[in-house]
């Protein structure tokens, strides 16, 4: 399989590869990182010594003003609300609409004792619902269930789902967990070819990729069946993102390249 040009040897790429196997397979050695915001209780300090246990990176924060901030001068895999707080639902509105380029994954936690509650929180923006008083185990497998989705979609990886977080560019940003492209304010819809497509090229931004090393990638099957393939992906995806000059270049006879112009 011909590789793209990456700042590492050959060799030292084998060996991510390799690497990469082993951490999908032992997921409890991925880090992900979780704001979160919830009164001050006994029960949040349980939890948060639970998630760091599971290496799970947890940034406390009390308001939901301070947590906006976070959110826009870092990329956090999830975020965990507590509804009782006040401005949750200015929050949650936020993250539903993308606004300040801000995409993490919304985990709202209330009392919710009854479905028609669950249901509106979830029109609202939130991705899952959970029910306090917060259970540490549960909303540790709502964690694992959600990662559980990344690491089937980034085995193609060579440096695993730990080092690739959310892609912020000038006007584009890839969340590899929900599978959200927003570009210059606006969701994006890709099919999840199109979205591991655009994931790899970003992963690579600068280096040009071969066709062949795309298809092999993230169709994984042998480049003999490719056909027109990554052409059309590629084609597809340029319309999408609807910016000239687009994201991805062509490099005649070598390949892609992702630019940030």
């Amino acid at each position: 399989m011909r590789m793209p040009p990456l700042p590492a040897d050959s060799i030292h790429a084998r060996a991510c590869k390799l690497k990469c196997e082993k951490i999908l397979t032992r997921p409890s050695l991925v880090t992900y990182d979780l704001l979160m915001l919830t009164l001050e209780d006994p029960q949040a300090e349980e939890v948060e010594r639970h998630l760091t246990s599971k290496q799970i990176k947890v940034v406390r924060e009390k308001t939901v003003k301070g947590a906006v901030q976070h959110l826009r001068d870092n990329s956090y895999h999830f975020t965990l609300l507590d509804q009782r707080l006040e401005g949750a639902d200015f929050l949650i509105d936020i993250v539903h609409h993308g606004y300040y380029r801000i995409c993490t994954y919304l985990i709202v936690a209330g009392e919710f004792q009854h479905a028609e509650e669950r249901a509106t929180a979830l029109r609202s923006g939130a991705d899952v619902c959970i029910c306090t008083p917060l259970s540490p185990d549960e909303l540790y497998e709502q964690i694992c269930a959600v990662t559980r989705r990344e690491h089937c979609q980034m085995r193609h990886s060579l440096a695993g789902p730990s080092a690739l977080p959310i892609l912020k560019f000038t006007d584009l940003l890839i969340d590899p967990i929900r599978n959200t492209v927003i570009c210059s304010g606006r969701k994006i819809h890709c099919t999840p070819k199109e979205f591991d497509v655009l994931y790899l090229l970003a992963t690579y931004a600068g280096h040009i990729c071969s066709a062949q090393y795309i298809y092999e990638a993230v169709w994984r099957t042998p480049f003999i069946y490719s056909g027109t393939s990554v052409s059309d992906c590629i084609s597809s995806l340029r319309k999408r993102l609807g910016r000239k000059p687009g994201y991805i270049e062509t490099v005649y006879g070598r390949g892609y390249r992702f630019i940030d112009a």
